[in-house]
């Protein structure tokens, strides 16, 4: 049964409304780092029965649409591409965390940005002092007069807390 966005959109409110808000991921492979769940319909035929629905995370959802020909067509040799390469979860090569890589970048070492900036900054550890220490002697002089005026207006704090008391 092919479903139009309308009616898409009306049939999941529907089962939030009915079944409530989705709280957890009932993929066992799932890494359970996720915030967002949402309902996903298993045999994409839409149905209103609660056997045919699971509480998945948004990765899992996508990754489990993809697969199973739902909300995204295989049509394109792409996506028919991309469902015989099996989706598998990889290990964070910073923190060690289990992510999902995203669809359309499976080469990715890191699970978040934080992650990826981290690493950087520790192989460039040395560069980052030396360019600080390069910024703070071409602009030492005004470096100097912003701690004396947080310095000024700190004592000026605290002689007004004085007087308070």
């Amino acid at each position: 049964m092919k479903v139009r966005s309308s009616e898409y959109a009306t049939i999941h409110k529907t089962i939030h409304s009915k079944y409530g808000k989705a709280t957890k991921c009932e993929n066992s492979s799932c890494s359970g780092k996720a915030r967002r769940f949402e309902w996903s319909n298993i045999d994409h035929k839409h149905n209103l029965d609660k056997k045919d629905w699971k509480m998945l995370c948004q990765i899992c959802h996508v990754a489990f649409d993809r697969l199973h020909n739902g909300k995204y067509s295989s049509s394109t040799r792409y996506e028919r591409r991309q469902k015989t390469k099996a989706l598998t979860f990889r290990y964070c090569i910073q923190c060690g965390n289990k992510f999902m890589p995203h669809i359309f970048n499976q080469k990715q070492r890191f699970c978040s940005q934080k992650c990826s900036c981290h690493n950087w900054y520790l192989n460039n550890k040395e560069k980052v002092r030396l360019l600080s220490n390069k910024w703070i002697e071409k602009h030492k002089e005004r470096y100097r007069e912003a701690r004396k005026i947080s310095q000024r207006k700190y004592m000026k704090k605290l002689r007004e807390r004085r007087k308070e008391l």
